[in-house]
C-alpha cells in the first residue's frame, strides 16, 4: 500500500498547462495543492506531446530510453530489441509493470478519456482499464470504481482540457471555461472519495502531459512544457511550494514507486520527490 495510506490515486488532465495557476477558478484543485505539496512549472519532456509524456511519466524515463518519441509511435520498433531488463517484444516498464510485478495482489484500473493512452500499458499489468467516451464519464466511472471498492492504484485521464486549447485556443476564456470544468469533475471524485471514508487514506497526484500555445503543442516554450505537479495525503507537507527543485514528469512514476516500497529499475532516470514527504524531510535534517 502507498506510504502512509491505502490507495492511491493519479489523476492526468490533458493540455493542462502550469500556466493556468493559480488564478484559474479551480477551487478542487486549489484544496488538493493547499493540502499537499505543488508546483506549477514542473517539466514535460521533449517533445511536449501527448504519447511521450503519457510513457515518461508512468516509465521514468525520458523518450530516447522509452523509444516513444509521438503519438503516431511504431509498437513494433519501442519493442523490437530487449531494453531495461525486458526481453525482446515488450515495452519500457512502467509504474503499472513494477506494481504488478513486485506486489502481484495490488489491483490496478485505468480509466482513460484518450483511447490511445492504453497502447502505453502492457495489459497484463492491470486488472481493468476502459476508454471513457467523455470527460463526464471518466468522472462516473471513477466515481463507481470507488464506491464498488477502491484499488491500489486508479488512474483517471481527463481530455477536454487538451480538446478546449486544439480548439480555442490555450489562455482563451473558452479553454479556462473547459479548465473549470475538469475542476468540477475532480471535485466530484474527492466527494466520492470522501463518502466512501477513504479519503484520508488515499494518496493524491495530480498532473498533465503537456500545456500549449496557441492551437498547438509539441514544441519547447514555458507554455508548452510547463506543467502542475500536485501531491496531497497521508504524510505529505501541507501547502508547500517546491520552488526550489525541478520536477519531471518521469519523477511521478518513480515517486509512485516510492509510496509503494518498490525497488525502482537502474535504467529508471526518474527519482522520487522525498523533499514532498513530512518523514523523509525530518531525516535529511
Amino acid at each position: 500500500m502507498p506510504m502512509g495510506g491505502k490507495y492511491l490515486l493519479l489523476i492526468g488532465i490533458d493540455g493542462l498547462g502550469g500556466y493556468a495557476f493559480p488564478d484559474a477558478n479551480t477551487p478542487n484543485i486549489k484544496e488538493l495543492w493547499e493540502s499537499g505539496s505543488y508546483t506549477f512549472k514542473a517539466r514535460s519532456v521533449f517533445p511536449s506531446s501527448s504519447s511521450p509524456n503519457w510513457a515518461s511519466m508512468i516509465m521514468g524515463a525520458k523518450p530516447s530510453k522509452t523509444r516513444i518519441h509521438q503519438n503516431g509511435f511504431d509498437m513494433k520498433k519501442a519493442t523490437k530489441n530487449a531494453y531495461c531488463g525486458r526481453s525482446a517484444n515488450q515495452l519500457w516498464p512502467s509504474i503499472y509493470t513494477l506494481l504488478h510485478e513486485q506486489k502481484p495482489s495490488s489491483k490496478i484500473i485505468l480509466l482513460h478519456h484518450w483511447d490511445e493512452y492504453i497502447r502505453l500499458v502492457n495489459p497484463t499489468d492491470i486488472f481493468y482499464s476502459k476508454h471513457t467516451k467523455t470527460e463526464d464519464s471518466t468522472a462516473y466511472w471513477a466515481i463507481q470504481t470507488i464506491e464498488e471498492g477502491m484499488p491500489d492504484l486508479l488512474f483517471l485521464h481527463f481530455d477536454n482540457v487538451d480538446h478546449a486549447g486544439h480548439t480555442y485556443g490555450h489562455k482563451t476564456e473558452l479553454y479556462y471555461k473547459d479548465v473549470h470544468k475538469a475542476d468540477s469533475l475532480v471535485g466530484l471524485v474527492i466527494k466520492a472519495l470522501k463518502k466512501k471514508g477513504i479519503y484520508k487514506e488515499t494518496t493524491i497526484i495530480l498532473t498533465a502531459d503537456h500545456g500549449g500555445r496557441g492551437k498547438h503543442h509539441g514544441w519547447i516554450s514555458e507554455s508548452e512544457m510547463n506543467i502542475p505537479w500536485i501531491i496531497t495525503g497521508p504524510g505529505i507537507k501541507t501547502n508547500y511550494a517546491l520552488k526550489d527543485k525541478t520536477i519531471h514528469t518521469f519523477d511521478t512514476g518513480a515517486t509512485i514507486a516510492h509510496l509503494f516500497g518498490l525497488q525502482i529499475p537502474a535504467c529508471w532516470e526518474g527519482k522520487p520527490i522525498l523533499d514532498v514527504f513530512v518523514q523523509e524531510s525530518t531525516k535529511n535534517h
